[in-house]
């Protein structure tokens, strides 16, 4: 036949799944979307402490027995183009952004952080980290959970 297409009955179904593949239909009626997922314990750093002296920090975690377990040490100080230098070292699993430090790790509780610098205790500050989960990339796309604390730098 000239100017008609004729469809055969077993082509139907490969041109259903292609026009809803090209609609953006999944079988479960949606789709996750690409936000990440920040997990874990995240640290901001606040303020603008000397740059000609590197400052240390220390995350301690006080257990219920209580005893005081040192969680990470960090150094942070300014590089050469007047950004912050962060470098911290822990056997728990974690990364560091420019001035924030995430450790992924969602049972701690009552936190103690130590900011020093030449051996001298400039601060210290207390925590208790409070985890939020959701499913931030929508249901069933996985649960994140995180937390996040502001540490001010003397």
């Amino acid at each position: 036949m000239i100017g008609s297409i004729m469809i055969r009955p077993s082509q139907i179904a490969w041109i259903l799944l292609a026009a809803s593949l090209s609609l953006g239909i999944s079988g479960c009626g949606h789709s996750c979307t690409g936000v990440g997922c920040p997990d874990g314990l995240s640290i901001f750093l606040d303020g603008t402490p000397d740059p000609t002296a590197p400052r240390r920090i220390e995350v301690s975690e006080v257990t219920a027995t209580p005893e005081v377990v040192l969680v990470m040490t960090c150094s942070l100080s300014t590089n050469s183009v007047g950004g912050p230098d962060l470098l911290c070292s822990s056997a728990r699993q974690h990364s560091e952004h420019g001035n924030i430090i995430v450790i992924r790790d969602y049972d701690l509780k009552h936190l103690v952080v130590t900011v020093s610098s030449g051996g001298t205790k400039l601060g210290e500050q207390t925590f208790d980290p409070t985890f939020t989960s959701e499913e931030i990339n929508g249901p069933g796309c996985g649960v994140c959970s995180d937390a996040s604390i502001r540490v001010m730098l003397p």
